[in-house]
């Protein structure tokens, strides 16, 4: 029996013998291979935290269940979960980021205009606030 696990779109697939191991043990082992996938196996100190195992149908699994109990052979699972420097907050289904992408290039464009005519930039959070901002303010 196999389970594919989703992390944001990254599909790992775990081996689960019989089904005779727990949704934590299949959680562990997903993690471990979800890290060998994006190259971070190598990274001892890089964390990715599941909080939970969710069905496509819309199911969460608790950690103590058998695998054979609760999932069929190729069944599809969700993963939420956190990762170490937000990389991946996810609910296991979106593979998108291009708003986010998007976001952090315009920001990263207003601070270096903003720097560029020696104004101050002030950082809270995810947005930019410039001082005296420039009015008529082209980017070539």
């Amino acid at each position: 029996m196999k389970v594919t696990l989703s992390f944001n779109g990254t599909k790992i697939v775990v081996p689960c013998g019989d089904g005779d191991i727990s949704v934590r043990e299949l959680t562990n082992l997903a993690v471990s291979r979800y890290k060998k996938a994006i190259g971070r196996h190598t990274t001892p100190d890089y964390w990715v935290s599941v909080h939970s195992l969710k069905s496509y149908e819309g199911g969460m699994l608790d950690p103590d269940d058998l695998i054979a109990d609760v999932c069929d052979d190729r069944e599809q699972l969700q993963a939420i979960f956190d990762e170490q420097n937000g990389a991946h907050l996810g609910d296991g289904m979106s593979s998108d980021n291009s708003e986010a992408a998007a976001d952090k290039e315009a920001n990263a464009v207003a601070e270096k205009a903003a720097l560029a005519m020696g104004q101050q930039v002030i950082r809270t959070g995810p947005i930019i606030n410039v001082r005296n901002a420039v009015k008529n303010f082209r980017c070539l």
